[in-house]
């Protein structure tokens, strides 16, 4: 009873960080409990798996409305009081639009306190265009320092719309892309507005390293 009890306090204060010898003292002078148990308890913690979601091919509202369901079922099935989810991206991109719902949506559910969810991009996968977007609604953001983000002029393709031109329209969305890189890393986004990338129609590449200023908060 006493391990199932200190395990319920750690999961409510989400108490998933690595400790050392002072936290576990402490531990055990707030609680009675035993060393051992204490001990016991946080490997239980530790061996706690957050929930895998996986996001492939191109962002369309389908696409999204799947990512979305697979979120809200990921977190139906985990029985953790203190809910981790993790997406794993490998996406050439799509609808921006699609991609900021997305966003909105983790968002939200980030700020709900025994939910947290986090974004990914490994080694062999990339992240480009729009979906680059996406990744910057994770709590942690997580990459290979050889994982690839793609940034590319945004492109609208259908004529005028009240009035604006695709060119109007292209800048209306190229400042919304750079906003969410601005949002939480400023140096990221100086690098890709000066060098243009946003204005390019080639694709230009960022490696996970090269993003570490806070785009990317945790390297695989």
């Amino acid at each position: 009873m006493k391990i199932a009890a200190l395990l319920s306090l750690l999961l409510s204060f989400g108490a998933f960080a690595q400790v050392d010898c002072r936290d576990v003292s402490e531990l055990v002078e707030v609680t009675g409990y035993s060393h051992t148990n204490v001990l016991d308890v946080l490997d239980a913690v530790d061996a706690i798996e957050p929930s895998k979601v996986s996001f492939f091919g191109e962002i369309t509202k389908s696409s999204i409305d799947r990512l979305i369901r697979k979120i809200d079922r990921a977190l139906e099935e985990n029985q953790a009081q203190q809910k981790e989810i993790v997406i794993n991206l490998d996406s050439t991109g799509g609808d921006i639009n699609h991609a900021i719902r997305a966003v909105r949506r983790i968002r939200a559910l980030n700020r709900e306190p025994n939910i947290i969810i986090h974004t990914k991009v490994t080694a062999h996968n990339s992240c480009e265009s729009a979906c680059t977007i996406l990744y910057t609604a994770g709590e942690k953001r997580f990459a290979s320092k050889r994982a690839k983000f793609g940034f590319h002029s945004p492109k609208f393709v259908r004529g005028e719309v009240d009035g604006m031109t695709s060119d109007e329209i292209e800048e209306i969305f190229r400042e919304k892309w750079l906003g969410y890189v601005r949002a939480i890393d400023q140096t990221a986004a100086s690098t890709i507005d000066s060098n243009r990338y946003l204005y390019s129609d080639r694709m230009s590449y960022m490696r996970g390293e090269e993003l570490e200023t806070g785009y990317v908060t945790d390297r695989l």
